[in-house]
């Protein structure tokens, strides 16, 4: 078992009896080292920064006051516990050692007892403060950790509330590129959209190389490719490829580690949403289209039916007066007579009823029409509501944004 490292006094006293006095009381619990004036004493105290400063008060040039007062002015040794050495021991004496900053006051003669009693305590003392201090430090980096991480998470909200506005790839693709940005990490995105596929990055073109690792970690089935300082993470939709992550820095890396994920996923579902928007919007021309024709087919058919109808009539009708004018001086018996109007009567009644049929044709193209027309109106209905839940949608994140600095005050 290693030894513990005695603790340094440094003792500035110009009488030799003292000094050996002092010494031998320390020498089995202390490494002392000793100093004969004021300004040697500075020099040493500057040179090996002793854990304690035993300091005569009457010396001659430079006296303990001076050198104390020194000592509290350097950043280097202000901190240094000192204990005066004094053959007075009065309340004023006391009081200016205090006020030159010493931590405590030893009258002579003392006891080799006393002294280190007030050493021990002294040592116990520094060794709590550098505890405390200890605890303080990490506190703060501790709260600034949660301050970074509240901040972080109140982009990481505002961003999210940002994504229900876009419509548009490209849009979408900027704004998951901006956020990226206020975290001071650059990237590229792939979008895959159906057959479509999209890249994006700030400020120029994705380079060929990126764009081949982008689409080949994405079939991988990996959640996240990590090579040197760069990073893919994937989702359906979405890859994001982070070309700097800061991996000189373990705290930030594991936070962008487990905050990315949320950023792309709600990317990849935003995604999805405008695929299914645009999806029913084509749909919706589509059959508008088809409908449209549909209806001018049909109304064709009808117009050209009720033509041959009114055709046929004519032609019947004509057919009828010509045989009324003809009939009669032909010679007929009266019983061929009566035969041959009969028959006529008959095709005419038949022409009639092949009419009629048609009557019920364009019924059932009604029918179909107004079949046709719900179903369009439903399709449009469809299309509406999309864009009300955009709508919608873009109404809270604008009433987020309204209420952005209340959320401030609460997460910063």
């Amino acid at each position: 078992m290693v030894a513990a490292k005695k603790l340094q006094v440094l003792i500035v006293e110009d009488d030799p009896v003292v000094q050996k006095y002092v010494s031998r009381a320390l020498s089995g619990s202390y490494t002392t080292i000793i100093a004969n004036n004021g300004q040697e004493g500075l020099n040493k105290a500057r040179e090996v920064h002793p854990d304690i400063v035993l300091l005569d008060v009457e010396m001659e040039g430079m006296n303990g006051y001076e050198v104390c007062d020194q000592l509290k002015c350097t950043d280097h040794t202000q901190d240094i516990p000192v204990v005066f050495l004094s053959s007075h021991s009065s309340i004023r004496e006391r009081m200016l050692g205090y006020e030159a900053g010493a931590l405590d006051y030893l009258a002579k003669p003392f006891d080799k007892d006393e002294l280190l009693a007030k050493l021990k305590v002294i040592t116990l003392a520094q060794a709590h403060e550098r505890h405390l201090k200890s605890q303080a430090r990490v506190a703060s980096e501790t709260a600034m950790q949660a301050m970074q991480g509240s901040s972080e998470l109140g982009r990481l909200i505002n961003f999210v509330d940002s994504t229900y506005k876009m419509k548009e790839y490209a849009d979408l693709a900027q704004c998951l590129l901006g956020a990226m940005r206020s975290f001071s990490l650059n990237c590229c995105v792939y979008m895959r959209a159906k057959e479509e596929e999209y890249f994006y990055t700030l400020g120029g073109d994705v380079k060929p190389l990126e764009k081949e690792l982008l689409v080949l970690l994405s079939k991988g089935g990996n959640r996240f490719h990590d090579f040197g300082c760069r990073t893919q993470i994937n989702y359906p939709n979405v890859s994001l490829l982070v070309k700097n992550m800061p991996l000189d820095d373990r705290d930030t890396y594991g936070r962008y580690k487990d905050m990315l994920p949320h950023i792309v996923c709600a990317v990849d579902t935003q995604v999805k949403n405008i695929i299914t928007h645009k999806t029913m919007v084509k749909q919706t021309d589509n059959l508008a289209i088809s409908f449209n024709l549909v209806n001018e087919t049909l109304s064709g058919l009808t117009v050209r039916l009720q033509e041959n109808e009114n055709r046929c009539l004519g032609v019947m009708r004509e057919m009828v007066e010509e045989l009324d004018k003809q009939v009669p001086g032909m010679g007929l018996e009266d019983d061929q007579e009566t035969y041959l109007m009969s028959l006529v009567d008959h095709s005419m009644a038949r022409v009639i009823e092949v009419i009629d049929d048609s009557g019920i044709l364009r019924s059932a193209y009604d029918g179909v029409m107004s079949h046709l027309n719900q179903i369009g109106d439903q399709q449009r209905k469809i299309a509406e509501d999309l864009g009300s839940l955009h709508e919608e949608k873009e109404n809270k994140s604008d009433r987020g944004g309204e209420d952005e600095g209340q959320m401030e005050v609460e997460l910063f």
